[in-house]
């Protein structure tokens, strides 16, 4: 299996934290403090050093204010297009 870290698949969910925290205008640290997750953690994953894995994706979405399955539905939906060749979008249907 294809590792997943350096995939468009694993590229896109790192975008996803980094669009979601500028789009609420939040710094790294206060995403840190909100998630409780490290500051650290935060920037090596909107750097693709680090996965976006199932407990991340949680606790970004509380802080997002998202629905957890609804995310994840929408990553699916994104994964599937780029498996099948077509571009990839995070859209909000």
């Amino acid at each position: 299996m294809k590792k997943t870290l350096h995939s468009v698949e694993g590229e896109l969910a790192n975008k996803w934290v980094k669009t979601s925290r500028l789009r609420l205008g939040l710094t790294q640290k206060q995403l840190s403090e909100m998630a409780g997750v490290s500051r650290s953690e935060i920037s090596k994953m909107e750097s693709h050093e680090r996965r976006v894995d199932l407990v991340k994706l949680y606790l970004l979405c509380r802080v997002f204010r998202d629905d957890p399955v609804r995310v994840a539905r929408r990553f699916f939906r994104a994964f599937d297009s780029i498996r099948q060749g077509r571009p990839a979008h995070l859209d909000e249907a």
